[in-house]
């Protein structure tokens, strides 16, 4: 069957080669895109679109195997034990002084003097779950002075904390007044209860996931 072109005088179908219209006479020649059928334009976008979308489709779906295929790898190095750094949290909400502070707030109603100048901190660090939840096993304050804290809670292996460990300041001097100073004088234990507090806070939420307290019992 002979393609079909279009008379752009008379709009006529006519068997497509045609040099002059057999309806209307009008000269074919004249208008070299005579006789071409609109629907092939719309055929050609409908094709594009379709190939774009394909496209779009396909991309979406590569990145979508590539993270799954990332987070199944990073749960089996979990399991079986491989120490990896937890690569989803990258800018904590938190920073350090806001940690400490957290882990005051914690650990205040447990102390006996209530101060914070009373204890340093000697460990502040973002870890992994894996790397630290052995330490955090049992009671979380044994034979402590205080209100008894909560229970600790589960720790994800995978997740990312901020490990703090504090430890009290044992001897402060005495106030030294003019000409009523001893040299013999006992030095001020302000924290003689608890040798050393350590927490794991949540790089997250900012909660405190869980706390060990190293307590003198006399």
């Amino acid at each position: 069957m002979p393609e079909i072109m279009i008379c752009p005088n008379c709009k006529s179908e006519i068997p497509s080669g045609l040099k002059v219209c057999n309806s209307c006479g009008s000269n074919l020649q004249a208008d070299p895109s005579a006789g071409k059928q609109p629907g092939k334009n719309k055929e050609k976008q409908a094709s594009k679109k379709s190939k774009i979308w394909i496209w779009v489709l396909s991309s979406i779906g590569f990145c979508l195997i590539c993270g799954l295929l990332f987070a199944s790898l990073y749960a089996i190095a979990v399991l079986i034990g491989i120490n990896l750094p937890y690569p989803f949290v990258i800018n904590p909400p938190l920073n350090q002084e806001q940690v400490i502070e957290t882990a005051w707030q914690a650990l205040e109603p447990n102390t006996h003097s209530h101060n914070q100048s009373s204890w340093e901190v000697t460990v502040v660090q973002l870890v992994s779950g894996q790397e630290v939840q052995d330490q955090f096993g049992g009671e979380p304050a044994p034979g402590c002075l205080g209100p008894t804290p909560q229970e600790n809670k589960r720790i994800d292996p995978g997740g990312s904390y901020w490990y703090v460990e504090m430890r009290p300041i044992y001897a402060t001097p005495q106030p030294e007044p003019e000409g009523q100073y001893s040299p013999t004088a006992p030095p001020i234990i302000p924290e003689p209860f608890i040798q050393k507090a350590q927490f794991l806070i949540d790089a997250v939420t900012g909660e405190v996931t869980a706390r060990q307290l190293f307590c003198v019992i006399y």
